[in-house]
C-alpha cells in the first residue's frame, strides 16, 4: 500500500463488511456498522420464553385449544374449496421444521410478542393460498411470484408447513450492511445542474426507495427549496405503531408526520442517511461558512422512500414491495437502492429472496445492489472432491462472549448429482459426524454429551428443498441449550465423496455472530477470493455494483484533526474491499462499478450523538460539518441508483433489463479495469460508472422553431385536411414537437397533436369550429427546455357549405373567384324537397375532378336542405397536399340532378 508523502494514513482492522474502528486510528465504519438486532440488548429468557430443547410438538400448544379448531377448520374449508394441487405431492416437511426448531440463527433473530409468543420471519415458496397461511396465524405481508413474506408465531410452522401448495418454508435469513468527487467521476455533473434552478437530469418526477437503517428526514439535504421535505414515506420495520396498507408490523410515517417533524424514526447508524445522500441529496445543507452544494447526490430532485429495515430478507421484500407501491400511487416510476445483502446462500441467483426481486422489477421498477465488502475477508472456501477427502479450515479467533447468543454458521453448497457425506471436527479434536446425505446431526442437549463442551453442533446435510436442485450443507456452532460457547480456534468440515457425477466442487460460505464486538471467522485454507458476491446483488434483476476509489484523501472538521485523512485505497483502482465475480454457476457479476470509497454524503446527527459506542469517529465530517466520509459497496450501489433514476426520469417505462445494458454499454473501461481482465471481468464487471454517453448533456439552450402555415389570413375547411408547417432546430436536437390550436385568438388552446417527430409538418384534419380568430402554436423541446411560436396573425377555419333561402330550380353557378391561387366557391341551388330527398333534405356530393377524369377530392357529402349554398375547395386533395396548376372540373350532384363547371387553379 502506497501513501504519498506528506499525507496522514488512518488504518484499522478490516472485516467483512468494511473497516472497525481502532484505538490506532480510523476506519471506514459503514460496511462494519451492525444489524439492528444486534444492537438490541441482550435477550434475556423471561416466563414466556419456553426452553430451546423443547420439542416443535410441545410448541404448538401455544394457542387455545378453541384458537386451533378455528384454524384448522377454516384451512380444511378453503382446501376444500381451492382443490389439490400439484404441490400435494408429499415431501420432506420435517425438513423445513428442523431448521426452524434447532437453529441458533432461528433464536437469535425470534421476537416475543405478548399475545403470540415466539414470532419468527420466513419465506414461504409455492402456490399455497394466502389465505390458508393466514388461516393458520401467519401474517401474509408480500406476494411477489412464488414467494410470500410472512411472520407467524413458531407455534404455527408445523400446519402451515402442511399446507397444500407449500414447496418450501425457509426461515428468514440475516443482512448486512456494505459499507464532491464521486458524481465528478460518474460525468454526472454534467447531466444535471448542481444548484437551483435544478435542471436536467436530475430525477423529477421519480423516486428513488432505500431499504436501510433509516434516515435523518430533517437533514436539508432532503428537502424542497421551500423546506418542505422530498419525502414520501418512511416506514419503520423495527418498532410497533400504525402498519402501512397491506403489512401487520412496524409504523408508517405520512408526509405531513415527516413535515411536522413528529415522525419518531432515526438514523443512529447513519448508514441509511448517507446512502440516501449519494443517490438522492441535494447538498444544500452546509455549515462552517462552506459554499451550499457542494456535496451534491446524483438525482438531487428525485422523491425519496426510506424502510427503517429489521435487516432480514423477508423484511428486504417488504420493504421493497413498501417503496414501489409508494411510487405507484403517484403514478411515478422508482428505483430501490439495497446497500446491504447476505453472504449466505448458493450465490447463483436462486435464493427465494432473490426469486422474489426477480418478479418484482418490470417497467418502471428497477433495483440496485451492492456487490459486498467480502474480498479478502477469509469468508468464502471452495473443496474439490472427487475420489480423496477434502477439508477446509475455519478459525474462530479469540472472544469474550455475552449474554447475547454466539453462534458461527457455515453455508455448504454442492451440486444435486453428487454425493457427500460431510464431517465437522472442532479444535480439541471432537468429531461431528459423518452426516449422510439427506439427514442432519443435532448434539443433545447441555451435559447430555461432554462433545457440547466445545459448542452445540447442528449440522444438515442435503435435507432442505433448494429451488436450483442442489444440496445445501448448514453446519451451526452456538451455545443455545445452554451449551458453552462456540469454541475459538481451528475448526475443520472435511467432505467425504459417495458419487460423485460432476466436478467435484463444494462451496462454502460462514456468518459470524461472536459477541461482543461480532467478530468474525475466517477460512484459513481452501479461501478464495472469488465467487463472493452478496445476495440480492446475484440476483439475475439486480443490477450489481462494486466499488472503486474516486478520492485519496480528505479534509476534516474535527477540531484540531484537519487531517489530511485517508483509507489507503489506491486512486481509480478496485477498492480493495470490493466483492469479486463471478456467481457460483458462471454467470458474470459484479454488473458495473462505481465510486465506493472516501465518499462525502449526508451526515446523521443522531449517529453523531452516538458517538464511538455508535461506531462514529469525529474525523469522518468533511469541512461543512454537515456532511461525512464512508466507504464500501454501500456507496457505489446509490451512485449507480442515483444515475437509473436520471435514465427513468428520460424513460419512464425503462425496466432493469434495458437500464443494465444502457448503463453496460457506457461503461467506461480504463487501465485499471483491463488490468483485471478483458471486460466483463471479476472485478469491475463491464467497466466504472460513467453517464458521458448514457444520457445527453445539460442543456441551457432552447430550440428554435418558426410556424410557417397557418401563418394568418389562410382559410381552412372544415372537415378538409390541411397541413400545418414549421421549422425547429436545437443545438443538441429537437425531441418532440406539440400542436394546438385557438378560436378565440389566444384565450384558450386546445391541442392538435403533442409529442409528435419534429418532421416539420403534421396533417390536421380541421375540426367544427368556424372562426375567423383562429391561431395555431408550436411548443418545440429539446431534452430540458422548450420553444413556443404562433401564428402571426388570424386565420379563417370556415364552413365548407353555406346555405341561402329555398330556391325553386336545381343550378349551379361559376366558380368565384376563378382563376383562384387560395379558395374557390362554387355556388349551387338545391329546389324544394321532391322525390329523390330523404326527410326534406337532398343527399348532395361536391367532388373535384383533374382533367384525367381521376378524382381530387369529395368536398361535401352530406344531406342539405333545399336553397343557396355555396362550397369552398382550396386546391388540395385527399391528403391535404397542394394540386398543380390547371384546370379542374367540379361536380355537383343529387340523386335527380348533376351539374359541372369549370375552375382554374395557380399557383
Amino acid at each position: 500500500m502506497h501513501i504519498p508523502a506528506g499525507t496522514k494514513c488512518v488504518l484499522g482492522l478490516r472485516g467483512r463488511h468494511g473497516y472497525r474502528p481502532t484505538a490506532q486510528g480510523l476506519l471506514a465504519l459503514e460496511d462494519h456498522a451492525f444489524n439492528s438486532d444486534r444492537n438490541r440488548p441482550p435477550r434475556t429468557d423471561g416466563p414466556n420464553i419456553r426452553p430451546w430443547n423443547e420439542s416443535m410438538t410441545e410448541r404448538r400448544r401455544t394457542p387455545t385449544v378453541a384458537l386451533a379448531v378455528a384454524l384448522a377448520t377454516a384451512a380444511t374449508a378453503l382446501v376444500a374449496l381451492t382443490g389439490p394441487t400439484a404441490a400435494q405431492t408429499p415431501r420432506n416437511i420435517e425438513a423445513d421444521l428442523t431448521r426452524l426448531e434447532h437453529s441458533a440463527l432461528a433464536r437469535f433473530r425470534m421476537q416475543q410478542d405478548p399475545v403470540r409468543g415466539e414470532v419468527i420471519g420466513v419465506l414461504i415458496r409455492g402456490t399455497v393460498s394466502p389465505d390458508l397461511v393466514r388461516a393458520m396465524g401467519g401474517d401474509v405481508n408480500t406476494v411477489a411470484g412464488d414467494v410470500m413474506s410472512v411472520r407467524m408465531p413458531l407455534s404455527a410452522a408445523p400446519a402451515i408447513a402442511r399446507l397444500p401448495g407449500v414447496e418450501s418454508m425457509r426461515l428468514a435469513m440475516p443482512l448486512e450492511k456494505h459499507n464532491d468527487l464521486a458524481v465528478v467521476d460518474a460525468d454526472a455533473n454534467g447531466k444535471r445542474s448542481q444548484s437551483p434552478p435544478l435542471q436536467g437530469w436530475n430525477g423529477n418526477n421519480v423516486v428513488v426507495g432505500f431499504v436501510d437503517s433509516g434516515i435523518q428526514y430533517q437533514h436539508d439535504d432532503f428537502k424542497n427549496p421551500d423546506g418542505t421535505t422530498r419525502l414520501i414515506g418512511i416506514w419503520d420495520q423495527n418498532v410497533g405503531g400504525s402498519p402501512p396498507a397491506g403489512y401487520g408490523y412496524g409504523n408508517d410515517c405520512t408526509i405531513a408526520q415527516i413535515n411536522a417533524g413528529t415522525c419518531a424514526q432515526t438514523d443512529g447508524e447513519g448508514h441509511g442517511t448517507h446512502v440516501a445522500g449519494i443517490a438522492a441529496g441535494d447538498g444544500s445543507a452546509t455549515g462552517n461558512a462552506v459554499p451550499q452544494f457542494k456535496y451534491v447526490g446524483m438525482a438531487n430532485k428525485a422523491g425519496i422512500v426510506m424502510v427503517k429495515t429489521l435487516f432480514t430478507d423477508q423484511g428486504l421484500i417488504d420493504g421493497v414491495s413498501y417503496c414501489f407501491a409508494k411510487a405507484a400511487a403517484l403514478g411515478r416510476p422508482c428505483v430501490v437502492n439495497l446497500s446491504l445483502g447476505s453472504n449466505l446462500g448458493p450465490h447463483d441467483g436462486s435464493t427465494d429472496l432473490e426469486i422474489a426481486l426477480n418478479s418484482m422489477t418490470g417497467p418502471g421498477k428497477v433495483i440496485v445492489g451492492s456487490a459486498g465488502n467480502d474480498f479478502g475477508t477469509g469468508t468464502h472456501a471452495r473443496c474439490t472432491s472427487t475420489v480423496a477427502a477434502d477439508s477446509a479450515s475455519f478459525t474462530v479467533p479469540v472472544y469474550a462472549g455475552s449474554a447475547s447468543t454466539d453462534f458461527f454458521l457455515l453455508d455448504g453448497w454442492y451440486e444435486g448429482a453428487d454425493n457427500y457425506r460431510i464431517t465437522l471436527i472442532s479444535p480439541t479434536g471432537k468429531t461431528f459426524g459423518p452426516v449422510n446425505k439427506g439427514s442432519f446431526f443435532v448434539a443433545p442437549a447441555a451435559g447430555g454429551d461432554a462433545q457440547n463442551a466445545d459448542g452445540r453442533v447442528y449440522i444438515e446435510n442435503g435435507t432442505a428443498p433448494t429451488a436450483n436442485g442442489d444440496a445445501n450443507v448448514y453446519i451451526e456452532v452456538s451455545d443455545v441449550s445452554a451449551a458453552p460457547k462456540p469454541r475459538n480456534g481451528a475448526w475443520r468440515v472435511r467432505i467425504t465423496p459417495v458419487a460423485v457425477a460432476t466436478s467435484g466442487r463444494v462451496h462454502f460460505w460462514s456468518y459470524s455472530n461472536l459477541t461482543p464486538d461480532f467478530q468474525d471467522g475466517t477460512f484459513t485454507t481452501r479461501a478464495t477470493n472469488d465467487e463472493t458476491v452478496s445476495a440480492p446483488a446475484t440476483a439475475d434483476s439486480v443490477i450489481s455494483v462494486a466499488a472503486h476509489a474516486s478520492r485519496a484523501s480528505w479534509t476534516s472538521s474535527a477540531p484540531g484533526q484537519p487531517g489530511p485523512w485517508a483509507f489507503g485505497e489506491v486512486l481509480n483502482a478496485i477498492a480493495t474491499f470490493s466483492a469479486s465475480g463471478p456467481r457460483r454457476d458462471g454467470v458474470m457479476k459484479p454488473d458495473l462499478s462505481a465510486p465506493g470509497s472516501a465518499i462525502a454524503s449526508a451526515l446523521s446527527t443522531t449517529w453523531v450523538a452516538g458517538g464511538a459506542g455508535a461506531g462514529y469517529d469525529a474525523r469522518l465530517a468533511v469541512d461543512d460539518g454537515k456532511h461525512a466520509i464512508q466507504q464500501g459497496t454501500s456507496m457505489s450501489a446509490p451512485m449507480v441508483a442515483g444515475a437509473v433514476a436520471m435514465l427513468l426520469q428520460q424513460d419512464p417505462n425503462m425496466g432493469p433489463t434495458l437500464a443494465r445494458q444502457r448503463l453496460v454499454l457506457g461503461a467506461r473501461v480504463d487501465a485499471q479495469v483491463t488490468g483485471q481482465g478483458a471486460v466483463p471481468n471479476k472485478r469491475f464487471g463491464a467497466g466504472k460508472l460513467d453517464l458521458g454517453t448514457v444520457l445527453p448533456n445539460l442543456d441551457t439552450v432552447a430550440p428554435t422553431a418558426a410556424l410557417a402555415r397557418p401563418n394568418g389570413a389562410e382559410i381552412f375547411l372544415v372537415g378538409t385536411n390541411e397541413s400545418v408547417e414549421w421549422t425547429a432546430a436545437d443545438n443538441i436536437g429537437v425531441t418532440s414537437v406539440d400542436l394546438h390550436v385557438s378560436s378565440d385568438n389566444g384565450l384558450n388552446w386546445d391541442p392538435i397533436a403533442t409529442g409528435i417527430a419534429n418532421s416539420g409538418s403534421y396533417l390536421w384534419s380541421v375540426p367544427n369550429t368556424p372562426s375567423t380568430d383562429a391561431l395555431v402554436r408550436i411548443t418545440a423541446r429539446d431534452t430540458q427546455n422548450q420553444v413556443i411560436d404562433v401564428s402571426d396573425a388570424v386565420f379563417t377555419i370556415a364552413s365548407n357549405v353555406d346555405s341561402g333561402p329555398a330556391s325553386l330550380a336545381f343550378a349551379v353557378r361559376k366558380p368565384t373567384p376563378s382563376p383562384f391561387s387560395s379558395a374557390t366557391s362554387i355556388g349551387f341551388d338545391l329546389p324544394a324537397a321532391g322525390t329523390g330527398s330523404v326527410g326534406g333534405a337532398w343527399p348532395v356530393r361536391v367532388r373535384v375532378f383533374n382533367l384525367a377524369g381521376r378524382l381530387v377530392k369529395t368536398v361535401v357529402d352530406a344531406p342539405l336542405p333545399p336553397g343557396a349554398h355555396a362550397a369552398l375547395w382550396d386546391g388540395r386533395d385527399e391528403r391535404g397536399l397542394r394540386q398543380a396548376a390547371g384546370v379542374y372540373f367540379v361536380e355537383v350532384s343529387t340523386p335527380v340532378n348533376t351539374g359541372k363547371v369549370r375552375a382554374v387553379y395557380l399557383r
